[in-house]
């Protein structure tokens, strides 16, 4: 559900969360030789045997939770933005869970989670020229990863349960960026996805 806020400059956080099921088998193979089912009088050769043995592992799911629905970056001044550059943090961190239980081969047991930021909306009092004004300011995770039209790798991991770390998120504007007054809304959607080992494409 997207969600949006009255403010200048609101951030809607859309979850996508893939699932994936997989059932994984361990089976030995019979014994070429039976068993013998009768004591040997002759000799002493019948001295070993053998028992085959079989276990099936269903695999779980893989997917993605705790993801925030919605991040505010409040309000910006114009003559602000058009003297300084600005980083405007957002009111609350990214945040992002992770299970991976499918229990797949060894080669391919890994994930990754990208962020794509979409174009930015007029809301309340706002006009396309000033969407586009936005659509050249950066959204920036930690100050350093630049959440971008284009999908960026936001965390990779392995399998079990994986609490991805804080991330601070700001709206970065350099100076000279005129802004058009009112509320501007966009999203962030999340993609998570096994990493397939290049040996297995």
């Amino acid at each position: 559900m997207k969600k949006s806020s009255t403010l200048l400059t609101s951030l809607v956080v859309g979850l996508v969360a893939l699932g994936v099921v997989s059932n994984a088998g361990v089976v030995q193979a019979s014994t070429a030789t039976p068993n013998p089912t009768t004591a040997d009088s002759t000799d002493n050769t019948q001295l070993t045997a053998s028992t085959d043995t079989t276990v099936k592992v269903n695999g779980g799911t893989m997917s993605l939770y705790n993801v925030k629905d919605s991040i505010n970056f409040g309000t910006i001044n114009v003559v602000d933005a058009f003297t300084n550059n600005l980083s405007t943090k957002g009111d609350s961190n990214l945040t992002a869970s992770v299970d991976d239980f499918q229990g797949v081969s060894d080669a391919s047991d890994a994930w990754t989670l990208t962020a794509t930021l979409g174009k930015w909306q007029a809301g309340d009092g706002g006009t396309a020229a000033g969407a586009k004004v936005l659509d050249g300011a950066e959204v920036k995770a930690n100050g350093t990863t630049t959440i971008g039209t284009a999908a960026v790798d936001y965390a990779t991991g392995a399998e079990g349960y994986t609490d991805l770390a804080e991330q601070s998120i700001s709206l970065e504007t350099t100076a000279n960026t005129l802004l058009k007054a009112g509320t501007y809304t966009n999203q962030i959607n999340w993609q998570l996805k096994a990493t397939v080992d290049s040996e297995q494409k």
